[in-house]
């Protein structure tokens, strides 16, 4: 996806930014060894939900469809 240039400055910006920057605690599955264990890690967002969390996909498909309306939408 080309993304226009404004766009990309800003999505630097917000980057590097430590007051935008926001991290997201999240439970992830990892293998040692022979077993897998559930670990808590950090992950940077660019646009967290509410609170700092991972946006709910089947949300976000909303409120985009919501926001783009129907102009753009192929079927």
């Amino acid at each position: 996806m080309a993304l226009p240039w404004f766009t990309i400055e800003m999505l630097k910006r917000l980057r590097d930014s430590p007051t935008c920057g926001r991290m997201c605690a999240v439970k992830a599955l990892r293998e040692v060894g022979a077993s897998v264990v559930q670990v808590e890690d950090k992950v940077p967002l660019v646009f967290p939900g509410r609170g700092g969390v991972l946006r709910d996909p089947n949300n976000f498909n909303r409120t985009w469809r919501n926001a783009r309306g129907t102009l753009y939408c192929t079927g």
